[in-house]
């Protein structure tokens, strides 16, 4: 079993090495941090929240590889991200009907 776990993980970019493994860091992938965003987008975190919460720390060692793959992200079409003399907007709306952004919007 420990063989088929390390298998894995070095294919998924997080041991590196032949008889003596390392641990890496991972990189966050564009698709990864967009959808790390859009989960805590839906539990109603907004701006700078979603930069500081738990699902950006899952993809991402730091704010600045976080915002590198939220740029590739977005010059991909997975959202919209807007920043601005510190100002955060993100924008999902390409990936929600209109009813489901009008149950976003509803009051709890």
């Amino acid at each position: 079993m420990a063989q088929n776990v390390n298998t894995t993980w070095t294919f998924g970019g997080l041991l590196a090495g032949k008889a003596r493994k390392t641990r890496l860091a991972p990189q966050p992938r564009p698709a990864s941090a967009a959808y790390a965003m859009f989960a805590g987008y839906l539990n109603g975190l907004r701006g700078e929240q979603l930069l500081d919460s738990s699902y950006a720390n899952l993809v991402a060692l730091n704010r600045s590889q976080l915002l590198t793959a939220l740029s590739l992200a977005s010059a991909k079409g997975l959202l919209s991200l807007k920043i601005a003399a510190g100002v955060v907007e993100f924008d999902f709306s390409g990936l929600l009907t209109t009813a489901e952004l009008g149950l976003l919007n509803e009051p709890h």
